[in-house]
């Protein structure tokens, strides 16, 4: 998506804005996706936007074949396919306590997000090879969506065929009950506040320097194409893969808590974003990038599998949505964020404030939050790094 609209546009502040329009509807939506979970079924909700997002991708394909993309139809299917993203992810995070008992959650999470992470690794690498390392043409970015979107439908119609055990719902909930009831239990559950806010303001040093710096810096400093940055993406991914897979055996570092290891990853990530701001070629941009995806893999599932340890299963959906609201709320301001700044400042010197600017927020959170205090709450946790 971000080099597509590179292919239209060499605006930065297009950039910051087509991909801010794909997350603001995330960040809208999400508590009204979290109830429609709650009230029915999240394989039900789940299979809806899947069908959905195929649908919208194979209309974004179809423009592209026909030369008939125009940077305001791009933003009318980004807002489209945020807004039924933003059902997706409460109903894909409900969606593994379901299959799965609470001693199995961090194993479990660790497993699908992993499989993930392969296709997460392929899909880039494949379009990369598609795309080539020359200059991109419409036909080749329409195969590439094409693609996509026949794997989001191959997905719901695998969904199809898996059994979820029943779990409680409230049909007669309404969205105003249904948002005061999560976020009174939310607000009152003091460690799950704090480390929910701090992963929020955390995300936003990380998504726009990714999402928009990367791109403009391959393109503007590296004189790199779109094949350049899928193989950029493609290392992130193997390391998410990696990060993920360590996760699923150790839920902690050493001797540390959850907490202290989800600062200690931060810290590594802040470090590794500075430094991409020196590389001169494809190499040390593959190392850099797999670090952080090892790094922020490793924290996401030990993230999750504790969030979702918090709640009961009637509230999960409803729990889930407002995390995910918190968390990806900054994106949208992220990246618009970076899009003007970037019209001011090079690419790289974004890399170096925001890695500064993840270390000093880790730092405070340390001394001045209780996030390191947090302690890992399932079967694993005796199990350490």
């Amino acid at each position: 998506m971000p080099w597509l609209v590179l292919f239209l546009t060499s605006e930065a502040w297009a950039l910051g804005l087509v991909m801010s329009l794909f997350t603001i509807p995330m960040s809208v939506f999400m508590l009204l996706g979290g109830v429609i979970v709650d009230r029915f079924s999240s394989k039900q909700v789940l299979l809806v936007a899947k069908y959905a997002n195929a649908f919208f991708l194979f209309i974004l394909s179809l423009l592209l074949y026909f030369d008939a993309l125009t940077l305001s139809l791009l933003c009318l299917l980004a807002i489209l396919m945020g807004t039924s993203s933003a059902f997706t992810i409460p109903a894909a995070s409900s969606f593994l306590p379901g299959l799965v008992s609470r001693e199995q959650l961090q194993a479990a999470n660790s497993i699908g997000i992993s499989l993930r992470t392969i296709v997460s690794w392929v899909g880039p690498l494949s379009a990369a090879l598609l795309i080539g390392t020359g200059k991109s043409s419409a036909e080749n970015l329409a195969l590439v969506f094409l693609l996509d979107g026949l794997s989001v439908l191959f997905s719901a119609l695998i969904l199809h065929k898996v059994i979820v055990r029943q779990r409680e719902t409230s049909p007669e909930l309404n969205f105003k009950q249904g948002i005061v009831q999560a976020c009174g239990y939310f607000w009152q559950h003091k460690a799950l506040r704090e480390i929910v806010i701090y992963v929020a303001v955390i995300g936003l040093f990380i998504a726009g320097p990714i999402g928009i710096g990367l791109p403009l810096f391959i393109k503007e400093e590296l004189g790199g194409g779109a094949g350049f940055f899928g193989y950029l993406m493609s290392a992130e991914a193997l390391g998410i893969f990696t990060g993920v897979t360590v996760a699923g055996k150790f839920s902690t570092i050493g001797k540390l808590t959850l907490g202290q290891s989800l600062l200690l990853a931060d810290g590594i990530v802040g470090v590794a974003l500075a430094a991409l701001s020196l590389i001169t070629s494809l190499y040390p941009g593959l190392f850099l990038l797999f670090i952080i995806g090892m790094v922020t893999g490793y924290a996401q599932v030990s993230l999750i599998t504790w969030v979702q340890q918090q709640a009961s299963p009637h509230m999960l959906g409803r729990l889930m949505s407002i995390v995910m609201f918190i968390v990806i709320g900054l994106a949208p301001l992220s990246t618009g964020l970076c899009g003007l700044v970037m019209t001011y400042i090079a690419p790289g010197t974004l890399f170096i404030v925001s890695g500064a600017g993840l270390i000093a927020v880790a730092l405070s959170a340390l001394f001045l939050t209780q996030v390191s205090r947090v302690q890992s709450n399932n079967a694993h946790a005796r199990d350490n790094l």
